[in-house]
């Protein structure tokens, strides 16, 4: 592969967000000004018993056998002619498991953003921002299931960086971005990664999104189980589609498929097939089942306690309640397996991991 140019890394456009985040509510409009957030209260018990109490590949939930907050978050979006911020905080199972390393000490902030509008189809945005790779959102309570994917779980949730987005139609978008790399606030290396995202939507039943992004996963800070060169570049596509033939039926369709390099010049290939349904059967009722397969036999992106590879499915059945506008109780059940003893158990690994999980979320707004 040939590496991009070496370049200055983005800190300063993280400063510039948070600045402008805070600085922001002192200069806008009060009707400008939008209160978000929610909190998700948990409950999940593997059959495993697990005997740390963590649970393994799974960052919601990814505390077992403890009723506790998964995610709570807190945030303030800004609007004024053309100028947009959002700044959000928050706690809980999720921000303690999904920041590592020097970004742990940004755990507090899930987001902190600023965009402006140059004109009426191209806009730009930068700071820490909700990341442009995959299907389901950080927050569980607006996914078909509860529990995430494992290509959600393996893939960033939020990145830092700079974007320039272009709207040529009401049906198409276009997406560049500029990053500190895989995951990051803190760039782990001196190299820029790049982004990529085109959604287009056909018609008012049919979204197609292709996400991609090209950085160097070498990491200086890090101390790694085995040899990682200098050079160590990712390519990781993301595609998903979404139809909606009816307004209570929903299927989604996602394949991801990711190359990066090994310290002895080989290539590994990382790649993860998926399929939801979703069918409301009541305004207050919806049911959900999700089936997946991911494979990564190098262990480029997920670890194991052994070094064996990843390779696993899961099905999940899930039901959700709206017992009022804002609170939702939500219940899964989830079967994980593999041909691999990877999974942690009070007895030793195990090939298969099954739990069950409950949730009551509350919305504000």
């Amino acid at each position: 592969m040939i590496a991009p140019c070496r370049a200055r890394r983005l800190e300063g456009l993280l400063v510039v967000g948070l600045a402008a985040c805070i600085v922001a509510p002192c200069s806008l409009a009060s009707d400008g000004t939008k209160v978000f957030g929610g909190t998700t209260i948990a409950y999940s018990r593997s059959a495993n018993d697990l005997p740390t109490g963590r649970r393994s590949y799974t960052l919601q939930p990814s505390v077992n056998d403890r009723v506790g907050p998964m995610q709570m978050e807190l945030g303030l979006r800004f609007e004024h002619r053309g100028f947009h911020a959002t700044i959000a905080v928050q706690n809980g199972w999720f921000a303690d498991v999904n920041y590592v390393g020097e970004d742990f000490a940004y755990q507090p902030i899930q987001h902190a953003w600023i965009g402006m509008e140059i004109t009426k189809q191209i806009a730009i945005r930068a700071g820490i921002m909700p990341s442009h790779i995959g299907y389901e959102s950080i927050n569980e309570r607006e996914n078909l299931v509860l529990s995430r994917l494992y290509c959600s779980d393996a893939t960033p949730y939020y990145e830092t960086g700079g974007a320039v987005v272009w709207q040529p139609s009401d049906k198409l978008t276009i997406e560049g971005l500029i990053l500190n790399g895989w995951q990051r606030i803190v760039a782990p290396n001196d190299d820029l990664a790049w982004g990529s995202r085109i959604t287009w939507k056909p018609d008012s039943t049919m979204t197609f999104n292709w996400g991609t992004f090209y950085g160097n996963m070498f990491d200086r800070t890090a101390t790694l189980q085995r040899p990682m060169p200098n050079d160590s570049w990712r390519f990781y596509n993301n595609f998903w589609a979404e139809w909606k033939p009816t307004t209570d039926l929903t299927c989604v369709a996602i394949a991801d498929v990711g190359r990066q390099q090994q310290a002895d010049d080989s290539t590994a290939t990382v790649w993860s097939v998926a399929a939801i349904a979703s069918y409301r059967l009541h305004d207050n009722w919806r049911v959900s089942a999700r089936a997946e397969h991911f494979s990564d036999p190098m262990s480029v992106i997920v670890g194991t306690p052994q070094g064996m590879g990843f390779v696993a499915s899961s099905l999940s059945t899930n039901i959700d309640w709206t017992f009022q506008r804002n609170i939702i109780l939500r219940a899964e059940m989830r079967t994980l397996w593999s041909a691999s003893e990877i999974f942690p158990s009070s007895r030793g690994l195990k090939t298969t991991d099954t739990f069950g999980t409950i949730s009551i979320s509350y919305r504000l707004n």
